[in-house]
């Protein structure tokens, strides 16, 4: 899974192209995660527009799951116009798409896609943000129940917390490994590392 990848600091195109690739070369085990991103810096230094990167992704989201489908694909959007093209080769099977963020576009944007990841979080905030994403489903898919909701909490959950969260609905959790190992993050080598222990301790035992 790609955790939360900020869509609109890139072009559809090349998204759904690394989308395509990941999918291929995984036989279709792919979840791309994305979110409209909170820190403008981050789209200044490339000259990308934050106000309105919540319109530009939802656009965006459009063009790539036609592109995904195959064939050839022609949009005239606020932020893409463009004439036919085509994605060659794509994914066997859709790829699922959630949506991370908290705001209420955001749960609007996951409501209308295949999930939401929730991005670290206390337990004690989940329950409103649950509610909250029930709703904009119940606006946006009336009556459905396929539905993905992935958190990442802060700290690693136990398992009575795991069976509390799936009570509510919540179908996975996400643990970096770092934190799994029972550390803080800090300097990049340091995570590296501690991927590597993982790696051993618990992927390794695994096969």
């Amino acid at each position: 899974m790609t955790y939360v990848y900020i869509l609109p600091l890139r072009d559809p195109f090349s998204a759904a192209r690394s989308v395509a690739t990941a999918a291929i070369w995984t036989g279709d085990r792919i979840v791309v995660g994305v979110g409209a991103g909170w820190m403008a810096d981050e789209f200044r230094v490339i000259g990308k527009s934050f106000p309105d990167r919540g319109r530009r992704m939802d656009d965006m989201l459009v063009v790539i799951r036609k592109l995904l489908a195959g064939g050839a694909v022609e949009r005239h959007l606020e932020f893409f116009d463009f004439e036919p093209v085509q994605l060659a080769p794509v994914p066997q099977a859709t790829v699922p798409i959630w949506v991370g963020g908290h705001s209420a576009a955001a749960l609007h944007r996951a409501a209308r896609s295949e999930g939401w990841v929730g991005v670290n979080y206390d337990e004690s905030e989940i329950p409103s943000l649950l509610q909250q994403l029930a709703e904009a489903r119940r606006e946006s898919h009336p009556g459905t129940s396929d539905f993905a909701i992935t958190l990442a909490l802060n700290g690693v959950p136990d398992a009575a917390l795991c069976r509390r969260l799936e009570d509510r609905g919540v179908t996975g959790v996400i643990v970096p490994s770092w934190l799994a190992l029972g550390e803080e993050p800090s300097s990049l080598e340091h995570k590296r590392a501690g991927l590597l222990r993982f790696g051993e301790r618990v992927i390794s035992q695994r096969r």
